[in-house]
């Protein structure tokens, strides 16, 4: 038997009986959840200091210990997500559509949990209590699989999760925790189908590429986002710069960054040398191509460089002809997550939102807008950069199962 069969039945088990509880038992839960007490919480900041002390060991960078860190801050930060999610209005049982057949025929769609949610995420602590509040949302049981290297702060932020559960009157295996195992555990409990509904995977490359290989659930996957911005001719310069600066400089290593700039080349002969100035001023280098080498971009970008998340403090730079070599460049080497045009033109906005595959696309905004939370929706699981089963974050009403409800009085075709 495979290392997590138990548990993913376990979980199916669970998903029936979550599905019974009403929209209210579950805000009491999701309440219950948000008021997780300081000592409680120092348990899983304990935790975290050893887990980050292991991974310095290790040799683990600098900027992924940064992302594995925890605070005080995140207690707040948990609690709200709790809080804010558990004042959402509940989805299930809302009908999407309905039709009357024949008289004595009637068709309804209504939203229904989806089941059991597989998490494969990366050492981001963040990640799991906003799935889990969204899960528990919609009465969907939830499986961690983190990284290896937030082991001790996972099992201390599950057991939290899991007493919280009893004590509101929920079954505990609403989350469950997979630790231990390989590489191979992870794809076996990304095929078993009977139990697993859908698997939604956080990760670099590689890890993208080696589920969708090795994955049967149906697999959403919240990779790497190569964001452009394109600034075209008419683009207003302050505009540009706020943009920039906030899309870049402010958190380089969000998923939602920008990772390649665009500019027109009338635009850049005006404003370029001057925008990256004030990007440099707030920490980032730049890789670019020939033409943006006369704008201070002093090292020449590989071909690599286009069609990657830098996941650092780095820009690549390039200069387009016109919209056409835009969206061309974009299409190319899309990911495809987010995608920004700054102009003052509207049908060159129309254009770059009719002809470029993205999953979201802003005009006159930053990338960084790009979020479940901005978007109304609560939180997010993470922002997809596939296309089906979805598409951009991934909230509640992604979360749920649109099921057919078929009356009738004896028909028959």
């Amino acid at each position: 038997m495979a290392l997590f069969t138990s548990l993913a039945e376990k979980a199916k088990l669970a998903s029936r009986t979550l599905a019974l509880t009403d929209a209210e038992q579950r805000s009491r839960a999701l309440r219950l959840q948000a008021e997780i007490s300081e000592g409680g919480f120092e348990t899983v900041l304990a935790a975290n200091r050893e887990d980050c002390a292991a991974a310095r060991a290790a040799g683990l960078d600098a900027v992924r210990l940064g992302i594995m860190r925890l605070s005080e801050n995140d207690r707040v930060s948990l609690s709200d997500t709790m809080s804010r999610i558990a004042e959402r209005k509940d989805l299930l049982g809302q009908c999407i559509c309905e039709n009357q057949i024949a008289d004595d025929l009637h068709l309804t769609r209504c939203m229904v949990p989806i089941g059991v949610v597989a998490l494969l995420f990366e050492a981001r602590p963040s990640v799991a209590w906003e799935s889990f509040a969204l899960c528990l949302r919609n009465a969907d049981v939830l499986i961690l699989r983190p990284s290896r290297y937030i082991a001790r702060t996972m099992e201390a932020l599950t057991a939290i999760f899991r007493k919280r559960l009893r004590e509101s009157g929920l079954t505990e295996d609403a989350v469950l925790l997979a630790s231990g195992g390989s590489y191979a555990d992870s794809y076996e409990l990304f095929r078993m189908e009977r139990f697993v509904d859908v698997g939604i995977v956080r990760g670099g490359y590689e890890t993208l590429e080696a589920m969708k290989r090795e994955a049967t659930v149906p697999l959403a996957v919240c990779g790497p986002g190569n964001c452009h911005v394109y600034i075209d001719d008419s683009a207003d310069y302050g505009m540009a710069e706020r943009i920039l600066i906030n899309s870049k400089a402010e958190r380089p290593l969000a998923c939602n960054a920008t990772e390649t700039l665009l500019v027109h080349e009338a635009w850049a002969e005006r404003y370029l040398a001057r925008l990256l100035a004030a990007l440099r001023e707030r920490g980032i280098r730049f890789v670019g191509d020939e033409k943006a080498q006369r704008y201070g971009v002093a090292e020449l970008a590989e071909e690599k460089d286009w069609a990657r998340e830098f996941f650092a403090p780095c820009l690549a730079v390039g200069i387009v002809a016109d919209l056409t070599e835009a969206i061309e460049h974009i299409n190319r080497y899309r990911t495809p997550h987010t995608e920004c045009i700054l102009t003052e033109t509207e049908e060159n906005a129309q254009r770059f939102f009719r002809e470029v595959e993205a999953n979201a696309l802003a005009h006159n905004a930053s990338s960084r807008l790009i979020d479940g939370g901005v978007f109304g929706f609560g939180s997010e699981v993470g922002i997809s950069t596939g296309k089906l089963p979805w598409g951009g974050p991934i909230a509640a009403r992604q979360l749920v199962q649109e099921k057919f409800f078929l009356r009738g009085h004896g028909n028959i075709r």
